[in-house]
């Protein structure tokens, strides 16, 4: 699965909005949304996904759903190492 898409972020909101340029979607967007809980952040998204194959949607719809599952699962991890990684360096920095 390959799309390009377009992000607005909006800092004092804590949102990233985002929408599909071009790619194998027929249509998909969302929003990612960052929330503060005390000294941890909760990040969550919102998405919209549309493979616009109403001829196949009962064979194959059930196998795109959960590869795009995976591929969001996929992001959301690599966004929660990455910033436990920046997490742990500024930590040491901040220790020395």
């Amino acid at each position: 699965v390959v799309w390009e898409e377009k992000d607005l972020y909006d800092s004092s909101a804590m949102t990233k909005t985002f929408s599909k340029i071009q790619g194998d979607y027929s249509n998909y967007h969302g929003k990612w949304f960052l929330k503060k809980l005390g000294d941890k952040t909760r990040l969550s998204i919102d998405v919209n996904v549309d493979w616009d194959i109403p001829s196949f949607e009962k064979v194959i719809g059930p196998i795109l759903k959960e590869k795009t599952k995976r591929i969001i699962r996929g992001m959301l991890a690599a966004v929660k190492l990455r910033s436990e990684k920046l997490n742990k360096t500024t930590n040491e920095t901040v220790v020395k």
